[in-house]
């Protein structure tokens, strides 16, 4: 039973970290094929202080854009449909650092939703123009707030 003023959350009880509102709603690109201004800017700068608040360093988190980056690669030699398979991984990796608490769930919730977004699209552009783009955005946000901080 709830009490009058009673909102269910403990008084000074955290919300656990969340992405940023309407975040990649309308996918990566706009109509004309660009890449929305928040997709460079906005949500990297908001989620890279999510993960530094999660003490997610820039090293460990490279280590995994690097991973991701391999990935493009690899269109050399496989197709995007077979590729698919390879960039659908991320997911599990991302769950096993969450679960080894080296990386905070946020994080997770990150990777899901892009590979999920890369997976279902039609070509690459998802994966390199999109994805990679992005990811790569946040890295340097966050590497932006780490030597800020020193």
């Amino acid at each position: 039973m709830r009490y009058r003023g009673d909102t269910g959350f403990q008084r000074g009880a955290r919300q656990p970290p969340q992405l940023p509102r309407g975040y990649l709603q309308n996918g990566y690109f706009d109509s004309q094929g660009n890449l929305w201004p928040e997709i460079i800017q906005q949500w990297p700068d908001e989620i890279a202080q999510t993960f530094r608040d999660g003490r997610l360093t820039t090293t460990q988190l490279r280590r995994f854009f690097n991973q991701a980056r391999a990935l493009e690669k690899e269109l050399k030699t496989k197709t995007f449909e077979r590729l698919k398979e390879d960039v659908a991984t991320l997911k599990p990796i991302a769950a096993a650092s969450v679960g080894r608490k080296t990386a905070p769930d946020i994080f997770k919730q990150f990777i899901d939703r892009n590979v999920d977004l890369v997976l279902r699209s039609p070509d690459s552009d998802a994966l390199v123009r999109g994805f990679l783009t992005h990811f790569q955005s946040v890295v340097a946000y966050l590497k932006y707030y780490e030597e800020k901080r020193r």
